[in-house]
């Protein structure tokens, strides 16, 4: 499975996935495993990713208090605030077409009740 909205990454992980040496085991529970350090390093600098990557205190703490984590810093606190997170852009961009989908079907479904 490719969870992404850009048909060339879609089919950039098909054609991987239909090389003689793909090995599918060797991506079983990949969410589980540690991100590559230096991946993770330059996308650090990107201001976005770490606002969209690290946790918040408030959602830290509350991981702390229930035995999630050790240490309310271990995620990193630069995430978006609850206040704010309507005006990310990540959010205002995935709304923006989650609006716009639902809207098209909205006019489709009176378009056919009225037929």
């Amino acid at each position: 499975m490719c969870n992404t909205e850009f048909p060339n990454h879609a089919r950039a992980v098909q054609l991987y996935s239909e090389r003689n040496n793909f090995d599918l085991n060797s991506f079983r529970n990949a969410v589980a495993s540690a991100p590559d350090p230096e991946v993770v390093k330059r996308l650090m600098r990107i201001d976005d990713f770490v606002r969209g990557y690290d946790s918040t205190k408030a959602i830290s703490a509350e991981l702390v208090r229930v035995g999630v984590l050790s240490d309310e810093q271990e995620l990193g606190l630069g995430g978006v605030p609850e206040d704010e997170w309507q005006g990310f852009g990540a959010v205002k961009k995935t709304m923006a077409e989650f609006k716009d989908s639902y809207e098209r079907f909205l006019a489709r479904c009176v378009d056919l009740a009225g037929r």
